[in-house]
């Protein structure tokens, strides 16, 4: 049992970079014509550079295929196909299509010094003031976490309205337009929703790669309506993501709960 413990310990130790990293889906391409494959791809990583999502096979929950006219359900295939990167979609309605991901809960536990530094870069505000002002920097913290992640594709030249979508996922990023019916320089916007509630004054970040340039993101809060704007769309691939940690509801069994959301597109 000691040597468990010692292990686990040591897991922890080192899955903050991981943790701390954003988590997305990627299109290997955003706009194709009807019938063509286009590889989805499950990404981690910093700087909007992502490497392969390892954990497929035993975290991801639901990924669901939203055409303009069904849901299709592709977990079985997700979770069964994890030797590779990505997975190949055929797109056989023409339309916007939103692909979501959802993953099963995670634990990971941490001590004061780690977890102070994780609500700092991931913008968790609330908790690391709450924490500050209870004298609990130094305390370690026990945390389970999930991950919420959608992707727009267009298939030909036809937009169809559900890009906006709400799907019910716990922390959820909802656009208002859709970016393949807007043009460069148009200003875009999401709605926040934790819980099917718009989230206001949280920290969301928006992040814009041309080709392979390193990228930083813009970090900005949500609005009193929980929406946050791209003030200028311009050609490359975006990614907005968040998260947002409450108390969890068991305090025997973690101190945490939190939710990791993205959203990513590209023109």
């Amino acid at each position: 049992m000691l040597k468990k413990i010692v292990l686990f310990s040591l897991v922890c130790f080192f899955i903050l970079p991981v943790l701390a990293h954003e988590f997305w889906l990627s299109a290997s391409k955003y706009r194709a014509e009807v019938g063509e494959k286009i590889a989805i791809s499950f990404l981690v990583g910093e700087g909007f550079k992502g490497e392969k999502w390892g954990a497929r096979g035993k975290r991801l929950k639901k990924f669901i295929h939203h055409t303009p006219q069904k849901a299709i359900d592709l977990t079985q295939v997700a979770q069964s196909d994890t030797a590779s990167e990505s997975i190949q979609v055929v797109f056989e309605t023409a339309g916007t299509q939103l692909l979501t991901m959802t993953s099963f809960e995670s634990y990971l536990e941490l001590d004061g010094g780690k977890f102070a530094a994780y609500l700092q870069e991931d913008g968790i505000d609330d908790v690391y003031e709450q924490r500050q002002k209870n004298q609990q920097l130094d305390k370690r913290a026990r945390e389970f976490y999930s991950r919420c992640a959608k992707t727009l594709v267009q298939i030909g030249n036809k937009p169809t309205p559900n890009f906006k979508k709400v799907v019910g996922m716990p922390l959820e990023i909802v656009p208002l337009q859709n970016p393949y019916q807007m043009k460069q320089g148009g200003r875009f916007s999401v709605k926040i929703l934790f819980k099917n509630k718009p989230l206001p004054n949280t920290r969301v970040k928006l992040w814009h790669r041309v080709a392979n340039e390193a990228v930083k993101p813009l970090d900005v809060k949500s609005d009193q309506n929980g929406i946050v704007s791209i003030e200028s769309l311009a050609s490359g691939e975006y990614m907005i993501s968040l998260v947002k940690m409450i108390p969890h509801p068991k305090p025997q069994e973690a101190d945490y709960q939190s939710y990791w959301a993205s959203l990513t597109f590209g023109l």
